[in-house]
């Protein structure tokens, strides 16, 4: 009631309540906050309202939702707090980790054409947060050639924390420096250039290669000129480096070499040649001229170059020579002689050459060597000779004894083919000297057909001191006769000619048929269907060696057999009737095989029972060995002519002992059926064979009578009649 209080006229009853002191309601409200990733966390802060009594204040501090990759985390009122007074109504806000950017810069890169590829690097700013680091490389722009090539970031890359920002740069391929070096070169003055060649470094690059050549300073005289790169070049990948060097043209070395030379004691000089090697370049020649020491006496003189020059692209190398002055050379030449052996010898003679100086002669004469007998004997110098002003040359000959010549000249002779030779004999002239002879033979070019054959000296001879002079002659061969006569022949009318044959009469020397050229045929006007004799003429022999005498044969035709064939039945029968077949016109008769033959076949008479129409062929051969053949047809009716025996004996004499239906045989679809006198059936058979014997079941039918049918087929004939049966007879 604390100091509240009326006067004293008042009685204060008081009833109490209560002042309720509620806590204060301060609203917190967080800052939101950011920072980078890998930066340490800004300070949590905030306000509140409203303002905190007097003396109160906040404990505790906010925190956040834990986590450092760049995201949202939510700032939490954590452990901020106020004292019991108060209730805190805390309105949060977020920490923001945003990514960090990393520049990524790339280092420019060069390489030279070829080469591999330089690593490709980078720096990078700031630094990464601790344990992170980048995954992937950089790349370029793809090209091999010269250029320049980007720097791409590729697969470099950060995680999800980080930008990265990329500064590229490049990869230049430079030029690739190839280094030439050309050889040096040199050729003699006129020869062709050498090839122009030169080494390089480093190597090109695989499937690389030099266009163009080199080239060189023009000029073609002693010296030296540059070798140019000339259109050597590479393509734009490479820088070429060019060390020149120097073709050297070296004077040519000629050698001259003089000719030596000579000349007789008086003569005027010979002209002073040379030779010279090689040759010279077209267009280039000698000036001046070789001379020579003076002097005019026999003797020895060098040949000097003298003048003898060319221009300043040779180097003349001399090689000398002489020029000798000679006595006089006079050459004597014998003069050849001959004689016949056992004449006087001929004069000795000779010719020489030049003529002497006026006022000079020969002293002496010639010799020979001694002998008489045939042959060559020498000519000698013998004693002629001349003064010391000359040199004799003696050309010596041959004084000849020549053998006596004898013309032996040969008989002319004959002979026909397949004789002996006639001896071969002959003539000759002059005589022989008296004691000689000949010896040997005559021969002759091989040979024995017809024709002209050389006669040969063969082996005649005579002695050493004669010469056979031979005129030859032939042997001649005529033909000899050869004898054809035609061989007879037969043959029957109609056929084919045979083959005519020929006898010869008159080969010799073991000749035959196979020696002709062309063998004799025969040939005939016979007509080979009119029998007759008819001639044979040989003709058409051809032989070397024969000429040919011809003898007609005789061809005789005979004439073929006439057939003819009758039947004693005619040309119809009935169905099992027996026809007789007769043939005529020959001697001997042959049937051909047919359906129904009984006999005779190999006979003129052929027994036929036919079962169907039937064609019968008989071939005939005549005397003369002559054949023809003939047919006939017979004609079968099928008139059911069928002869049914009506006694029955069964006792097994052979004599109807079954029961006989003539013909029936040739009926094979029969039926047979027997009857008693009751209609009873005692026996019945298809194809009825004639073999029922009066039986039913292997018993013995008794004596009587029995009717039968025969039945032919559907719509045939059907016959009837009785069987008697008797036994015991």
């Amino acid at each position: 009631q604390g100091t509240l209080a009326l006067n004293s006229n008042y009685t204060v009853t008081y009833v109490g309540a209560d002042l309720t002191i509620g806590a204060k309601t301060i609203t917190v409200t967080a800052a939101s906050k950011s920072k980078t990733y890998g930066d340490a966390d800004p300070a949590l802060t905030y306000t509140f309202a409203p303002a905190l009594v007097t003396g109160d204040s906040f404990s505790g501090s906010l925190t956040r939702t834990p986590g450092e990759n760049v995201g949202t985390y939510a700032i939490n009122q954590g452990t901020l707090a106020l004292n019991s007074n108060y209730t805190v109504t805390y309105v949060g806000a977020d920490l923001t980790i945003g990514a960090k950017t990393i520049t990524v810069t790339a280092a420019a890169k060069s390489k030279t054409y070829g080469d591999a590829d330089p690593a490709l690097t980078y720096t990078f700013a700031p630094a990464l947060v601790t344990g992170d680091s980048f995954s992937g490389s950089l790349t370029r722009t793809p090209g091999e050639n010269v250029g320049t090539y980007a720097i791409n970031q590729g697969t470099l890359a950060l995680n999800s924390n980080y930008t990265v920002t990329y500064i590229g740069a490049d990869l230049t391929i430079g030029a690739k420096t190839i280094t030439v070096t050309a050889a040096a070169k040199s050729k003699t003055y006129g020869d062709a250039d050498p090839a122009l060649t030169y080494t390089f470094a480093p190597a090109l690059v695989t499937g690389d290669s030099f266009s163009g050549s080199l080239t060189r300073t023009p000029g073609e005289n002693v010296g030296t000129y540059a070798i140019n790169q000339g259109t050597l070049a590479l393509n734009s990948n490479y820088t070429v480096t060019y060390v020149g060097a120097d073709l050297t043209i070296g004077a040519k070395t000629i050698t001259v070499t003089a000719a030596a030379k000579s000349k007789t004691y008086g003569d005027a000089d010979p002209a002073l040649t040379y030779t010279f090697a090689p040759a010279l370049v077209t267009g280039d020649s000698f000036s001046g001229s070789l001379t020579r020491t003076p002097g005019e006496n026999v003797g020895t003189y060098a040949i000097n170059q003298g003048t003898l020059a060319l221009n300043s692209n040779y180097t003349v190398t001399y090689v000398g020579a002489d020029l000798t002055i000679g006595a006089k050379t006079i050459t004597v030449t014998a003069a050849a002689k001959s004689k016949t052996y056992g004449d006087a010898d001929p004069a000795l003679t000779y010719t020489f050459a030049p003529a002497l100086v006026t006022g000079e002669s020969f002293s002496g004469s010639l010799t020979r060597t001694p002998g008489e007998n045939v042959g060559t004997y020498a000519i000698n110098q013998g004693t002629l000779a001349l003064n010391s002003n000359y040199t004799v040359t003696y050309v010596g000959a041959d004084l000849t004894i020549g053998a006596k010549t004898i013309t032996v000249t040969a008989a002319s002779k004959s002979k026909t083919y397949g004789d002996a030779d006639p001896a071969l004999t002959y003539t000759f002239a002059p005589a022989l000297v008296t004691g000689d002879s000949f010896s040997g033979s005559l021969t002759r070019t091989p040979g024995e057909n017809v024709g002209t054959y050389a006669i040969n000296q063969g082996t005649l001879v005579l002695n050493s001191n004669y010469t056979i002079a031979y005129i030859s002659s032939n042997l001649t061969i005529t033909k000899s006769v050869l004898t054809v006569t035609a061989n007879n022949a037969v043959m029957c009318q109609s056929d084919g000619f045979p083959t005519f044959g020929v006898t010869y009469t008159g080969f010799k020397a073991g000749d035959n048929e196979s020696s002709l050229s062309t063998k004799p045929i025969v040939s005939t006007t016979a007509n080979r269907n009119v029998a007759g004799n008819y001639v044979l003429v040989p003709s058409g022999g051809v032989s070397n060696n024969y000429s040919f005498v011809y003898v007609n044969g005789t061809l005789i035709i005979n004439a073929i057999p006439s057939v003819s064939i009758v039947s004693n039945k005619g040309t119809e029968v009935s169905k099992g009737e027996t026809a007789v077949l007769t043939a005529s016109g020959g001697t001997t008769y042959s049937w051909s095989t047919a359906s129904g033959i009984i006999s005779g076949q190999n006979t003129a008479s052929l027994s036929v029972r036919p079962s169907q129409t039937t064609t019968y062929t008989v071939r005939v051969t005549n005397a003369s060995g002559c054949v023809s053949s003939a047919s006939i047809t017979i004609k079968v009716n099928e008139d059911y002519k069928l002869v049914a025996n009506n006694i029955l004996t069964p006792n097994g004499d052979g004599v109807n002992d079954t029961w006989i239906v003539q013909n029936i045989d040739l009926y094979p679809s029969n039926e047979v059926r027997i009857f008693d006198r009751n209609g009873r059936e005692m026996y019945s058979k298809k194809s009825y064979d004639n073999s029922w014997n009066g039986t039913i079941g292997g018993n013995d039918l008794a004596e009587g009578t029995y009717y039968y049918i025969i039945t032919y087929g559907p719509n045939k004939l059907v016959q009837k009649g009785f069987i008697t049966i008797i036994r015991n007879r």
